[in-house]
């Protein structure tokens, strides 16, 4: 748990370079109220860049949400300096912990990073999980389990390779670059889009 202090410190002995905070306790799916798992997020994220700090870190690399973070926007593309608009205690948990780290990179001239992903999908995705929509109509299309789209199945989602993601992650950390990035694959796929390459190529009709 990246909330235990004790485990930290040992990490930051190794006086690391750089850290990249992947570490999340929970998906959040209440649209409303601040679950507890929220709250234990940004509090541990402050602490964690807290004793980055204190070990001299130079840089911290953090994972956010690009959709979450934004939530509905009347203008595509998204940009970095779209308005950020979230609509539950998810996207707000992670704006709040980007603001925290801008504030305190500010303040100590520690390196800041956020990455704002679009909907990840790749290799080891479960499929069993509340997110995910690319390995769950996978599994069902080929296992032959009903799917169940919500609405028309005309909404657009980006989606991105997680290996993108994780190159990303790699480029931030070796090259001088600071700031808010979105990751993305810059093309829009609806649901209905989705299930039928997924179909196509998994060579199997979906029920």
């Amino acid at each position: 748990s990246f909330g235990n202090a004790e485990d930290v410190e040992k990490a930051l002995q190794f006086k690391p370079d750089i850290v990249i905070h992947l570490g999340n306790y929970s998906l959040s799916l209440n649209a409303t109220g601040i679950p507890e798992d929220d709250l234990r997020n940004l509090n541990d994220s402050v602490k964690l860049f807290e004793a980055c700090i204190r070990h001299q870190v130079s840089k911290i690399i953090f994972m956010s949400s690009g959709g979450k973070v934004y939530g509905i926007t009347d203008h595509l593309p998204v940009t970095e300096s779209s308005p950020t608009n979230p609509l539950g205690s998810y996207g707000i948990m992670k704006l709040s912990i980007e603001k925290h780290l801008l504030s305190l990179s500010y303040y100590y001239g520690i390196g800041a990073v956020i990455l704002r992903p679009s909907n990840a999908y790749g290799v080891r995705q479960s499929p069993f999980g509340a997110q995910g929509a690319m390995s769950i109509l996978g599994w069902r299309i080929l296992h032959q389990e009903p799917i169940t789209i919500w609405g028309s199945g005309e909404a657009v989602r980006d989606y991105v390779d997680v290996r993108d993601i994780a190159g990303f992650c790699c480029i931030a950390a070796t090259r001088e670059c600071s700031g808010v990035f979105n990751i993305g694959s810059g093309v829009g796929v609806s649901t209905n889009e989705l299930v039928s390459a997924l179909s196509e190529s998994l060579k199997v009709s979906p029920i």
